[in-house]
């Protein structure tokens, strides 16, 4: 097979969305090669929390501070407050990454051009080094980010792994992303009618329909305790959830609400106490939060 495309990394960065589909060859050997990349609007971004803004200190004091700021006795609704502090803090503050590593660079290269026609005298020198080491924190930030993008398990981020990590996010937003769906017989583009589509789909097949189940009547069945059931329905203990938490896995794919293990694990002595809340609650009650739970629509 000849038909193929060769471009540059640098092309996959900038179109994420490229596609490449074959045309009528009509008269020749080969298939002409039609190339289009086209940004859709789905709507806004669903929030996820980034690993990497636990590498600034401040992360964990907007935590806090919109923890004991919130007005919400539910652990959700507290949930929702530091979503919100989050999300502005890293819009206006921590997430210009790109600017932040541009602007060290730009400083120790005019140092550097300084260095070239006199010897840079002590606060110079202080300040050249101050730069180089906030330019390899923003560096490494930036590496955390495409990382956790990547979704890769069995590699840990280091030394010049930025590249490729970005590369394997873009090749799997691309992998994943949903051009169309057929809808009895019909093509549907429509970012809002694929979601439709979608959506009644899967409400149909998990929808149960009535029907006679079978009565076990006259059977021996292995019968528990009273005190083995009485230790199925006790209440689970802080110890207990203490211990539930610790070894999972923190980069795992989050929630509905956005939070990883990542941020449970670091902002534990925050939060704890909402949580032992949350889970005695669901034991008392048997019932998840309607916000706890996906939405019924997209």
């Amino acid at each position: 097979m000849l038909d193929r495309l060769f471009v540059q990394d640098e092309w996959l960065t900038v179109l994420p969305t490229l596609k490449v589909s074959l045309l009528q060859r009509g008269l020749s050997d080969h298939c002409p090669l039609l190339m289009t990349s086209m940004d859709r609007d789905w709507g806004p971004k669903p929030f996820r929390f980034q690993n990497c803004w636990l590498s600034d200190p401040n992360c964990i004091k907007i935590i806090q501070q919109a923890w004991l700021d919130s007005s919400s006795p539910s652990l959700l609704g507290k949930l929702k407050g530091v979503k919100a502090r989050l999300k502005s803090w890293n819009s206006t503050v921590f997430g210009k990454i790109d600017t932040k590593i541009y602007d060290m660079e730009q400083l120790i290269n005019d140092l550097d051009e300084i260095s070239n026609h006199r010897n840079l005298d002590q606060a110079e020198l202080l300040k050249k080094k101050e730069a180089q080491a906030e330019l390899w924190e923003w560096a490494k930030r930036k590496e955390i980010y495409w990382a956790q993008q990547s979704r890769i398990q069995r590699l840990k981020s280091g030394d010049l792994n930025t590249k490729f990590f970005h590369m394997v996010a873009s090749n799997r937003r691309r992998r994943n992303n949903i051009g169309s769906i057929k809808i009895n017989g019909s093509i549907k583009s429509d970012p809002k009618e694929i979601k439709t589509g979608a959506n009644d789909f899967f409400t149909s097949i998990f929808h149960e329909k009535h029907q006679a189940r079978p009565v076990f009547d006259g059977l021996s069945f292995n019968q528990l305790s009273q005190e083995q059931s009485d230790a199925l329905t006790a209440h689970l203990s802080t110890t207990e959830i203490d211990q539930a938490w610790p070894p999972c896995n923190p980069d795992k794919a989050p929630g509905p609400d956005g939070f990883n293990f990542k941020f449970i694990k670091a902002s534990w002595e925050i939060i704890k106490h909402d949580i032992y809340s949350a889970i005695q609650e669901f034991w008392t009650s048997c019932k998840l939060p309607p916000a706890a739970t996906p939405p019924s629509s997209p």
